[in-house]
């Protein structure tokens, strides 16, 4: 019998990567959620994205389901979810709100994150499979090796998004409590664009930083930036299309299914190297110095303000327990950013103004 698979998050970055990488599947029919104002403006959304990471030619292989995550019966209607949750066997969940400083957003985090999760598990049958997006920074603050199996290991989160993961992942789990082998847990690091062309359309994080710093060179040509991290503190980061990689192949394969994966690097960058590609690149340099705000000279005082939603990632030393990934296909493969890659990220986001010229239905 083919598998019903509907999917949360297919215009987001990996859940559209991923929803490409599954289209051709022919034991598997997608059905995905898509918000919009009209079922026209859903397809062009999905189709939008289809076409960013190759595969437009597929747009006709999925049920599009107009709704909101966010909604009762996710803004289907009661019938119509009733009849979708009684005919999919499997979920997979990968919407979510990455948005690091919450207070911005009146709440956001935790109304996708949280309410959104939910709102999908009222879809769930007995028998449904689901698998759940998570991020290994519900590891929050953890000083210890966070393990696969760990959740709640008394952990500081640094924003409301970690905090709005860590809540969505504990409602999963209670709910399939009594049937732990139907619930799949995905936990990827830092998320970038595509491994050769470094190519998103998602700038947050690195991408962020890296347009920050880049204004600050422009303005400031040789800007020593003087502000408190730790340079030997490590930046965990996965190239998406080796994550749908892992995915895609988890999804596939029941012999997968019941684990829960850290899908991150065993051997991250650390803030001195990344620090030093950076400055090559951009003709920038960092002084690690715990300088009150009030006493930063005007330049670094400015940068500070301006990345103080990622700062807190510059200060830790997270480390993720891997056993289940490694069991995966090129499960022991590790990625850091190098400075072919950062280019790539730069020439990618000049040539898009960091997204602004795509032409995606955000």
């Amino acid at each position: 019998m083919k598998r019903r698979i509907f999917i949360t998050g297919a215009t987001g970055l990996i859940g559209g990567h991923l929803t490409a990488a599954l289209i051709d599947d022919p034991e598997m029919d997608l059905h995905i959620l898509v918000r919009a104002a009209s079922d026209a403006a859903a397809a062009e959304r999905i189709r939008r994205v289809l076409a960013f990471v190759g595969r437009e030619d597929g747009l006709g292989r999925l049920t599009i389901h107009r709704g909101d995550l966010t909604q009762p019966d996710l803004g289907l209607g009661r019938d119509a979810a009733a009849r979708l949750g009684a005919a999919v066997t499997d979920i997979v969940h990968a919407a979510a709100d990455i948005a690091f400083d919450d207070r911005r957003q009146s709440g956001r985090s935790a109304l996708t994150n949280v309410t959104g999760t939910r709102r999908v598990l009222q879809l769930c049958s007995p028998a449904t499979r689901f698998f759940h997006l998570s991020t290994a920074y519900v590891a929050g603050l953890h000083p210890h090796l966070f393990a696969e199996a760990d959740l709640d290991v008394g952990q500081v989160f640094r924003n409301d998004y970690e905090r709005s993961k860590f809540e969505a992942e504990q409602l999963i789990r209670a709910a399939f409590a009594d049937r732990p082998k139907q619930l799949t847990v995905l936990r990827p690091s830092i998320v970038l664009g595509s491994s050769d062309t470094a190519r998103t359309f998602q700038y947050s994080s690195l991408y962020a930083m890296l347009g920050l710093l880049r204004h600050t060179a422009q303005d400031a040509p040789g800007a020593r930036l003087a502000f408190d991290y730790d340079p030997d503190a490590t930046q965990n980061y996965v190239p998406v299309d080796w994550l749908v990689r892992w995915l895609a192949h988890i999804v596939r394969n029941p012999d997968c299914l019941g684990r829960t994966y850290h899908l991150v690097s065993e051997r991250p960058i650390t803030n001195r190297e990344m620090g030093r590609l950076l400055g090559e690149l951009l003709g920038v340099s960092f002084e690690p110095r715990p300088v009150p705000p009030a006493r930063l000279d005007p330049v670094s005082r400015r940068f500070v303000r301006q990345a103080a939603p990622y700062l807190p990632y510059l200060a830790s030393h997270p480390r993720f327990d891997c056993a289940a990934r490694r069991r995966l296909p090129a499960g022991d493969v590790d990625f850091r950013p190098d400075a072919r890659f950062l280019n790539a990220m730069l020439v990618h986001c000049l040539k898009t103004n960091w997204g602004r010229n795509l032409d995606l239905a955000r």
